[in-house]
């Protein structure tokens, strides 16, 4: 359905064409505050109609999910609007910290390719990372934390692996 059918029919149906031009938006809002970019590209399929976001909320929404280790979302919002991120070397290191934490290296890897900068991780943060890759039985991965950070892990990580023996 073509935008201008939509429109067309709603304008058929007693509807003002600004009305459902504006409620389609809304739901834009909504999508994107709820994380459902997967909904705002079907809802953007189903009318034909895109959506409109300044490139600050949309920015800020790309810092926001690097922050909380949702790189998937920032490709899909970046394919429902066309805007190409630009983050800061501050909110990469938080995004770095949150996929390491979470055990999620293959992110850690893409958000490196992607913008070029290189993670800088506390001791602290590395640990964790390895706690939780132990914690989720992701043994393999132990030695590629270690290859991607240089950092070892703690005699309280090796006593924790032994213990999950």
């Amino acid at each position: 359905m073509a935008l201008e059918d939509i429109l067309d029919i709603a304008e058929s149906i007693g509807f003002k064409r600004e009305e459902v031009s504006r409620k389609i938006q809304g739901k834009y809002v909504t999508c994107i505050k709820q994380g459902w970019l997967d909904g705002l590209r079907s809802l953007q399929e189903a009318t034909g109609i895109k959506p409109v976001l300044s490139e600050d909320v949309v920015q800020g929404l790309y810092d926001t999910y690097i922050g909380q280790g949702e790189l998937g979302n920032l490709r899909r919002l970046q394919e429902a609007t066309g805007i190409k991120p630009v983050l800061s070397e501050d909110v990469v290191q938080e995004g770095y910290a949150a996929y390491i934490k979470q055990g999620w290296l293959d992110d850690l890897r893409d958000l490196q390719k992607e913008t070029g900068i290189k993670p800088v991780l506390s001791e602290d943060v590395v640990q964790k990372g390895y706690a939780t890759c132990i914690k989720q039985g992701r043994l393999d991965d132990l030695r590629s934390l270690h290859e991607e950070t240089g950092i070892k892990p703690a005699k309280y990580v090796y006593k924790a692996f032994i213990e999950s023996l």
